[in-house]
């Protein structure tokens, strides 16, 4: 994890351990391991461009086996929407924070499931692993 990384992870749990002590840890032990939930939402920021996010996205969508419903992208962000098994909504964002940087975030029902979400994230992340040659 890069210092700017670390020190934002930092600056938001001492921030939110003046308004709840719980959220404070569960966003603190988010970060640790690379992404946020936060209100039913996985967010994490990945060292990659939209198009390879986007490429990544669709290829986790697959490997699981769940139907896209809709897909649009455009330059600035994208958003997939898709159905699992048990007819779960699943809704995947992109957004370019720049040439080398992407906001992905993950929600997985209504009310957001957060083992579900981490899968996904985890089967996109693998996805940038094989496009890059390297562990992101």
């Amino acid at each position: 994890m890069n210092k700017t990384k670390l020190l934002m992870a930092v600056l938001m749990a001492s921030l939110l351990a003046f308004g709840s002590g719980c959220v404070a840890v569960v966003v603190g032990a988010a970060a640790v391991t690379g992404y946020a939930y936060v209100k039913g939402e996985i967010e994490a920021t990945e060292p990659t461009s939209l198009t390879q996010a986007w490429d990544a996205s669709l290829a986790a969508m697959q490997d699981l086996k769940f139907t896209v419903m809709n897909r649009t992208k455009d330059a600035l962000e994208g958003e997939i929407k898709a159905r699992d098994a048990k007819d779960t909504t699943i809704k995947i964002q992109l957004k370019y924070v720049s040439k080398n940087s992407t906001k992905i975030q993950i929600r997985a029902g209504t009310f957001g499931d957060e083992a579900r979400s981490q899968i996904i994230l985890g089967k996109i992340r693998e996805h940038l692993q094989t496009q890059s040659g390297s562990w992101l």
